[in-house]
């Protein structure tokens, strides 16, 4: 299996300190990037929905490929928790999860639930946002942990001060350390 990055390379996790704590706090702006609406106003391209059985989307995607071509596993019990149960609207969602880690339009490394090991790729399609986030491994290999569609009005109590900026949804995961942008 290919690695997300050398040890050489992966150098974030040797000041979490410091640079970690700095790179949480840079969001799409930062960036350059264009705000979650505006983007999403530009997207035309139609979300693929999946209509079959999840389990059999499974057997034939146990692991997909990136946009450079490195291997992306999902793990059996992670696939069951997301598509079963109260969980069970992301089946619609599967059919795009290949083509976002083949061709996303950011990919974003950051703390979204342990340390800068989480690597968010992003789509946005017309109407809709997705968000397939894979985690990197001491083995600097990766799996997908979870996907789901970003929420565009998300119902906060108060509105966020840009130290919580990270508490609503459209910024909360396009923070950290651009990897690549379309």
């Amino acid at each position: 299996m290919g690695a997300v990055f050398t040890q050489n390379q992966f150098y974030i996790r040797r000041f979490q300190d410091k640079a970690s704590k700095q790179l949480g706090k840079l969001y799409y702006n930062d960036w350059g990037l264009e705000s979650f609406g505006k983007r999403l106003a530009r997207a035309t391209e139609p979300m693929p929905q999946y209509e079959g059985e999840a389990q059999a989307w499974y057997d034939e995607h146990r692991v997909l490929e990136d946009y450079e071509g490195r291997k992306v596993t999902i793990d059996e019990k992670v696939f069951a928790t997301h598509t079963t149960g109260s969980h069970s609207m992301r089946v619609e969602l599967l059919e795009a999860v290949p083509e976002i880690l083949k061709n996303p339009d950011e990919v974003w490394l950051n703390d979204y639930v342990n340390a800068f090991k989480n690597l968010n790729f992003i789509k946005f399609y017309e109407g809709k946002v997705i968000n397939v986030i894979c985690e990197v491994e001491e083995d600097l290999e990766y799996h997908i942990t979870t996907w789901f569609e970003i929420i565009q009005k998300p119902k906060l109590r108060n509105k966020p001060s840009p130290s919580e900026r990270y508490k609503d949804p459209r910024w909360r995961y396009r923070r950290g350390l651009l990897i690549k942008k379309s």
